[in-house]
């Protein structure tokens, strides 16, 4: 079997760690980028991270006209799409942008068929999910609260019939609310570690929902791990499946909160409100499935990572 992967998104917050640790394992990997600016970014962030870019290529190329031609190589192993725009609070009901999404991501799927790819997987999140979903199980659910949500599922059931067809094994990894250095600006984490650092107030909701928050560099070791699982045995037969990937132990948001603003030693002023947000409470099935051990970090390691990362310049 080819010991070579496509990663499309291999800029965001996401694609950048899930590189660098598939790099450290000796994958040949080549990502798409839609630009030079971006490529020279994640070859400083690779660099920064002592990473190993030998068996790093490139694509630089918008995903609108992506085709297999412009690879170095006629066959990879796997695909793995991360690149989906319009992921912040402006973008989710975006229909637009939701709906490029989609268009883009059929024409990676028809790259991967045409690079002879056996496995394709992409990403998506707890806002595919309706409101009070409860036990957040590893099936697409009937409806969802945004524009991106609705096109995660079209573009899933699309997914779905069309790696059957071609005979490539099809995995939606869903996320839960991943966390880290060098995370997106304006997320909760970041934006409470920065004003908390600078003893400014902040103000929430009632920060009362249950909630799951997992580093990301433990994201990426658990797709990593999955994905050397079954690389060797691709069966069709679980085509479609879901899984989730988060934390064993789920707690209120306003825990999270309140040990962020104890790593800062922070005296900034809190107001929590009376709006309550949705739980985020996942059913980890699929990682037991596949008998999946994996390290849980700290939060408050996390956090101090991320402090040790920000810069006020």
């Amino acid at each position: 079997m080819d010991n070579s992967i496509v990663i499309t998104g291999a800029t965001g917050f996401i694609g950048k760690y899930l590189l660098m640790n598939l790099l450290s394992k000796g994958y040949s990997l080549c990502a798409v980028i839609r630009s030079e600016e971006k490529k020279r970014e994640l070859v400083e962030f690779l660099e920064r991270n002592k990473t190993d870019i030998n068996n790093l290529s490139f694509v630089v190329s918008e995903l609108r006209v992506l085709s297999a031609d412009m690879f170095d190589k006629p066959v990879y192993d796997a695909w793995f799409h991360l690149a989906w725009g319009g992921v912040n609070r402006d973008g989710v009901n975006d229909y637009e942008i939701q709906e490029e999404n989609v268009v883009f991501s059929k024409q990676c799927l028809n790259c991967a068929a045409d690079l002879k790819c056996s496995f394709f997987a992409d990403l998506g999140s707890r806002a595919e999910c309706s409101g009070d979903a409860g036990l957040i199980e590893e099936t697409m659910t009937a409806t969802s609260l945004s524009a991106y949500g609705t096109k995660k599922k079209e573009f899933y059931e699309f997914a779905k019939q069309y790696c059957e067809k071609n005979s490539i094994r099809y995995v939606h990894f869903r996320i839960f609310s991943a966390f880290g250095p060098e995370d997106h600006p304006w997320s909760l984490v970041m934006t409470a570690c920065r004003n908390f650092l600078k003893n400014e107030p902040m103000q929430f909701g009632a920060c009362t929902q249950m909630w799951n928050y997992l580093d990301v560099r433990d994201i990426v070791e658990i797709v990593a791990i999955f994905y050397e699982k079954i690389r060797e045995n691709v069966n069709l037969q679980e085509n479609g499946e879901i899984i989730n990937i988060a934390n064993s132990i789920s707690r209120p948001l306003k825990e999270y909160v309140m040990d962020i603003y104890d790593v800062c030693s922070s005296s900034s002023q809190l107001s929590f409100g009376t709006n309550e947000g949705y739980s985020s409470v996942p059913s980890l099935k699929g990682i037991r499935k596949y008998g999946i051990e994996y390290r849980e970090m700290p939060f408050k390691d996390s956090i101090r990572d991320i402090i040790e990362s920000i810069s006020f310049d």
